[in-house]
């Protein structure tokens, strides 16, 4: 029986390797009630606990058996050692040429770690993996609602590789960052129904 969210992620449970913050606790709830969900919460709040609890209980509860975490090159090394402290999962960080990834990506770990731009180098290596959970951080760099497989684009192919998750979540403090149109491309990752229209109707509508 999966146990409720409160008492999974309680301020006193082992799944907390330092105690949380109350919105932590709440934000890793939150994940955890719903398949595919985005955290939005300011700059400097200290999304990621809240969100290595959530990976930590899904993989505890055996509901993901791979993570694959899309985020900047240059918090890839944070993310690698937030993960080391604040949890028991392996992870690896899919950085170099493309043999070397793929030479990563064959290496047995929890969570791979790699950095947007990192996406179209090994995008079918990726996509063959069957990651159960996606979970991209500075959300916004794949805002663009443009991208296809003749031209694609990192927001195209994050998109994709979602269609092929259960579990997909998104963190960023800034959603919108230049125009409202920036939030059709992050729905359309998180859950298509969200909008229930491309990005022309969405457009067109608002």
């Amino acid at each position: 029986m999966i146990p409720e969210p409160k008492s999974l992620f309680a301020a006193d449970s082992a799944i907390w390797r330092r105690p949380p913050f109350e919105h932590q606790r709440h934000m890793a709830e939150f994940h955890w009630s719903r398949p595919c969900s985005m955290d939005n919460s300011d700059v400097g709040t200290g999304k990621t606990a809240g969100m290595i609890a959530w990976m930590q209980a899904a993989f505890d509860q055996k509901l993901i058996k791979r993570c694959l975490v899309i985020a900047p090159m240059t918090i890839l090394a944070n993310w690698s050692n937030e993960l080391a402290h604040n949890s028991s999962l392996t992870s690896i960080v899919v950085v170099g040429p493309k043999a070397k990834r793929i030479q990563l990506l064959q290496k047995a770990a929890n969570v791979y770690l790699i950095n947007y731009e990192g996406l179209r180098v090994v995008f079918p290596e990726l996509l063959a993996m069957g990651f159960e959970a996606i979970v991209c951080d500075e959300f916004h760099h794949a805002k663009s609602h443009a991208g296809s497989y003749k031209s694609p684009t990192q927001a195209f192919l994050v998109r994709e590789l979602g269609k092929h998750a259960t579990y997909r979540r998104g963190m960023t403090g800034t959603i919108i960052t230049n125009d409202i149109e920036d939030v059709w491309s992050l729905a359309q990752f998180i859950d298509p129904r969200i909008f229930r229209m491309n990005h022309w109707g969405f457009k067109n509508t608002y």
